[in-house]
């Protein structure tokens, strides 16, 4: 009787042996990340610029709390010229006047005066209808972390 007894004592061990096994050299995905830079751009703001515009009058936006390194991009079209003023903190940086307005101009913040204008004069319509849209935004750059490479290892491998 004791010879049957002694090999069912020792059959635990061996699941207990292919547990550990397996527990030590089971694989996980590790992630090899690096450092990337990527310029990126938001739109800070959209001002319409599509209507009817009476002669010597204009539409305007007082805009504040910009950021800095901005671009200003400038689509407008009308059936008269009109005039497209553009002011930052460092000076008039657009101060154009005809039909087709399609440019774009890079700025500072903090703050910006922008004026869409149709000016009073003789060799001016009294009415001009616009079309078009004035889009701000601020290109920056910064780092995002990208994973290039994917490994299986055991767990306690770094």
């Amino acid at each position: 009787m004791m010879s049957t007894e002694k090999p069912k004592r020792r059959l635990w061990v061996i699941p207990v042996i292919i547990a550990v096994l397996i527990i030590l050299f089971l694989p996980t995905p590790h992630q090899r990340t690096r450092y990337e830079n990527i310029t990126k751009t938001d739109l800070v703001k959209f001002l319409d610029c599509s209507g009817t515009l009476e002669g010597g009058h204009s539409w305007t936006w007082a805009l504040t709390d910009l950021p800095s390194a901005l671009r200003v991009e400038v689509n407008i079209s009308s059936t008269d010229a009109v005039r497209v003023y553009i002011k930052t903190v460092s000076g008039v940086i657009n101060d154009k006047t005809q039909n087709k307005h399609v440019y774009t101009i890079n700025a500072d913040g903090p703050s910006m005066e922008v004026k869409v204008e149709n000016p009073w004069g003789l060799f001016y319509n009294p009415t001009a209808v616009i079309s078009g849209y004035i889009k701000i935004y601020h290109d920056y750059t910064t780092q995002v972390e990208v994973v290039y490479k994917t490994e299986w290892l055991p767990w306690w491998l770094p």
